[in-house]
């Protein structure tokens, strides 16, 4: 049986830190923002309690899949118009969740 390689180069782990620091940041705030607003996304608090739950550290290359796409991902908010400061965060952390979902990287 192949051995799979799961290392992670170290100057990846550095650069990595201020992106989880963003993404936990936009969780937090998220998260904070659901109580004032009605129309809550169930995926978007799906990847929040995902996050929360620091479930990103059992699969370490989910950080690598987000910081890869993060570009298209600002493309698709961009894309859809979305104007206010809610819904921008909260479709960016659906678009996380299904990339991850499609990745075999999050559960439902």
């Amino acid at each position: 049986m192949k051995k799979v390689d799961d290392h992670v180069p170290i100057e990846f782990c550095h650069a990595a830190k201020d992106f989880v620091l963003e993404i936990s940041g936009d969780v937090k705030i998220y998260k904070q923002f659901c109580s004032l607003e009605k129309n809550i996304s169930e995926e978007a608090l799906k990847f929040a309690a995902w996050w929360e739950l620091g479930r990103y550290l059992e699969n370490r290359h989910s950080i690598a899949l987000l910081n890869d796409n993060i570009e298209e991902i600002y493309r698709t908010i961009e894309m859809n118009n979305v104007l206010d400061g809610f819904n921008q965060l909260q479709l960016k952390l659906v678009l996380f969740y299904r990339l991850l979902k499609k990745n075999g990287m999050i559960d439902e």
